[in-house]
């Protein structure tokens, strides 16, 4: 997939958003090897509410087992209380192939 650069402006991702999503996948790195990390919604449009979650599609370069899923959310739970804006995490996997989704995030995801 091809992925739009990270931009900041205001029509797109903001800086503080981009500065979280870079901790979350500093955080990630620690515990597998993150592939790719993209943001996706609307704050990668750069038109979020004012409660949006940030979305993030993550590809690892390692099997995803339980306890990697697991350590993903307690992350992604960390990170969204000391920044105060929710993260949530979309882990790639042979079951979204195909999905609508994917479409989406290829078209608006910001790779950070």
């Amino acid at each position: 997939m091809t992925y739009r650069r990270l931009l900041y402006n205001s029509n797109m991702l903001s800086a503080r958003d981009a500065r979280i999503a870079r901790k979350v996948k500093r955080r990630l790195s620690e515990i597998a090897p993150v592939k790719r990390l993209v943001v996706y919604g609307s704050r990668a449009r750069g038109k979020p509410a004012r409660y949006s979650d940030l979305d993030l599609y993550i590809e690892f370069g390692t099997l995803v087992d339980p306890a990697l899923r697991r350590r993903i959310r307690e992350i992604a739970w960390e990170v969204s209380l000391a920044s105060g804006v929710v993260v949530t995490t979309l882990v790639a996997s042979d079951r979204l192939k195909g999905q609508p989704i994917l479409k989406a995030i290829k078209a608006e995801g910001i790779a950070v």
